[in-house]
């Protein structure tokens, strides 16, 4: 049904946006095991042409997180088809990223010098969170910039589970933590 859908959005419009789901497992580098409670994000942005100024990277087309289970596997689900302009539009693979308080930020990496994502080799595959051994400076900027994921007003929606797991850093964090306290109040409001 899916792929009948995505046939006839592309034949209408010459340009569909959509996703198979994406699945994997996360595990401690060190010892293997599974990492339960740890959030996979994933953030869908395609590439447009834009004469004559040149191509830039849009908002968000779609976001989504998943927290993985007890054997640490995770699993982002299909969505689209969407619509897009008929325009030279590009769309490439997710950003993600994995996050669980207590490891290194991780995500799918690579990147050109246009800072756009070329491939996300991630589907299907084990990825492996290093434990945090770093200052709690360090850690603040990992935290800044999980949150910075998606936290503009032109995401299409919140990462709730994702910034959950950020507020569990503030016992590491200390007197630092103060940052947090707009993160909590927004999750409050349910925004």
């Amino acid at each position: 049904m899916l792929r009948l859908s995505i046939l006839s959005a592309t034949v209408l419009s010459g340009c569909v946006f959509y996703q198979e789901p994406l699945h994997g497992t996360i595990v401690d580098a060190e010892t293997k095991q599974p990492i339960q409670g740890a959030v996979v994000a994933g953030r869908w942005r395609p590439w447009r042409l834009v004469i004559p100024f040149g191509s830039r990277l849009n908002f968000p087309r779609h976001v989504a997180e998943a927290v993985t289970d007890s054997d640490g596997k995770y699993r982002l689900p299909p969505w689209g088809p969407v619509l897009c302009w008929p325009t030279a539009q590009i769309h490439y693979p997710p950003d993600l990223l994995a996050y669980k308080s207590g490891y290194e930020l991780k995500h799918n990496g690579y990147w050109d010098k246009f800072g756009m994502p070329r491939e996300s080799d991630w589907n299907g595959e084990t990825v492996a969170l290093i434990p945090y051994r770093g200052t709690p400076e360090g850690r603040l900027w990992d935290d800044r910039n999980v949150v910075d994921f998606c936290m503009s007003g032109d995401c299409p929606g919140p990462l709730t589970a994702l910034y959950e797991e950020v507020l569990n850093d503030k016992p590491f964090l200390g007197p630092k933590a103060g940052w947090l306290r707009a993160l909590e109040e927004s999750l409050k409001r349910g925004q």
